[in-house]
């Protein structure tokens, strides 16, 4: 194995959300040039948002699978412990390769819907039989669910006790090189992709997306993300750069599928960092309410999960603020290792 640029493992979660990385081009509109064609922004951009909202379903796996027929996109699920665990070091070992793949697996999440399950749940919605630590892609093929496992953790180097980053390196580096294979690894599999969006995402939608792209014209985020198999096929290429259109598009697919893996994360989890064992920091998404929060700290210190009412929705018995000072609860600092805190049965 040939030797590793250490820099490839350590990739800045927001470094795709800094405002100052998007090209000229992200905020500009077609209206600055009389002679560009005009696009219904409700066929696209409208439309891309509305096919965004998460669509109903019990459990995350559930909405992931709705979300990803309507974009022609497969669905790649961690399988996680059953709840209410929501840390172990699987979590560790994705957070790993999320944050260490770099432009290149960012580019290409960008093809796919990314979720975490527990195994009943996979077992219920798709009739899969998978263990905790298990990695796969679930494609859509007619009416059928079918599964492909992806090889997790199975670098087969002899672990060396004396050099433990090393092998930890090399170890995430063999599960990012996994996960590019099942979801890109080759061009049949990327015409496939594009074939699938293509066909889910409709004619009329596709020759908007199409035209704007052609005409150098402004794709909003929202929609670059959604089409993105498309956007793939037609203009990023293997290799360099070959115009700076196309080193724009590339940088605003990678912010866009930043904003969605590394910074909000797969459905059915949570960033945290753990810098300490006497304190833990979840990042929680901007509409996580106070019954959310609590049920996770609750979790992460290895307490019963909190009650729900009626509706389903956890909720707090204690304040936020009261917890805070304890093991396992506390604010930890922004160098703190990241991981995912599972919450496949969030509501």
């Amino acid at each position: 194995m040939p030797p590793l640029d250490r820099r490839e493992s350590f990739r800045l979660a927001g470094a795709w959300l800094v405002a100052g990385s998007l090209p000229w081009w992200w905020g500009c509109s077609a209206e600055s040039d009389p002679a560009a064609p005009r696009f219904d922004d409700e066929l696209l951009d409208d439309a891309s948002r509305a096919a965004s909202r998460e669509p109903r379903g019990r459990t995350p796996l559930e909405r992931t699978l709705a979300s990803a027929r309507l974009n022609g996109k497969p669905v790649l699920v961690f399988v996680a412990p059953e709840p209410p665990t929501a840390s172990d070091a699987f979590g560790a070992d994705v957070a790993a390769a999320l944050d260490g793949g770099g432009d290149p697996l960012l580019l290409d999440l960008a093809l796919c819907e990314l979720v975490c399950a527990s195994p009943s749940q996979l077992a219920s919605t798709a009739g899969v039989a998978a263990v905790p630590g298990a990695v796969g892609l679930l494609e859509r093929q007619g009416d059928t669910l079918r599964w492909t496992a992806i090889p997790w953790g199975a670098w087969e180097e002899p672990y060396d006790s004396s050099h433990p980053f090393a092998h930890a390196v090399e170890r995430t580096r063999h599960n990012v090189a996994a996960l590019r294979a099942a979801v890109a690894g080759s061009a049949e599999l990327l015409a496939l992709r594009a074939r699938a969006a293509r066909e889910a995402l409709g004619r009329e939608w596709v020759e908007a997306l199409e035209a704007r792209l052609a005409t150098s014209q402004n794709v909003q985020p929202v929609s670059l993300d959604r089409g993105a198999a498309i956007v793939r096929e037609l203009h990023i290429r293997d290799g360099a750069p070959r115009s700076s259109f196309e080193r724009d598009l590339r940088a605003s697919l990678r912010a866009s599928v930043g904003a969605r893996v590394l910074s909000r994360g797969p459905t059915g989890a949570r960033w945290a960092q753990q810098p300490s064992c006497a304190t833990m920091h979840v990042d929680y998404l901007p509409d996580d309410h106070d019954g959310i929060r609590f049920d996770l700290q609750e979790r992460l210190a290895g307490r019963a999960p909190a009650p729900r009412d009626s509706g389903g929705q956890p909720r707090a018995v204690v304040s936020l603020e009261s917890l805070r000072g304890l093991c396992g609860m506390a604010y930890g600092s922004e160098s703190a290792s990241r991981f995912l805190a599972f919450y496949v049965d969030e509501p």
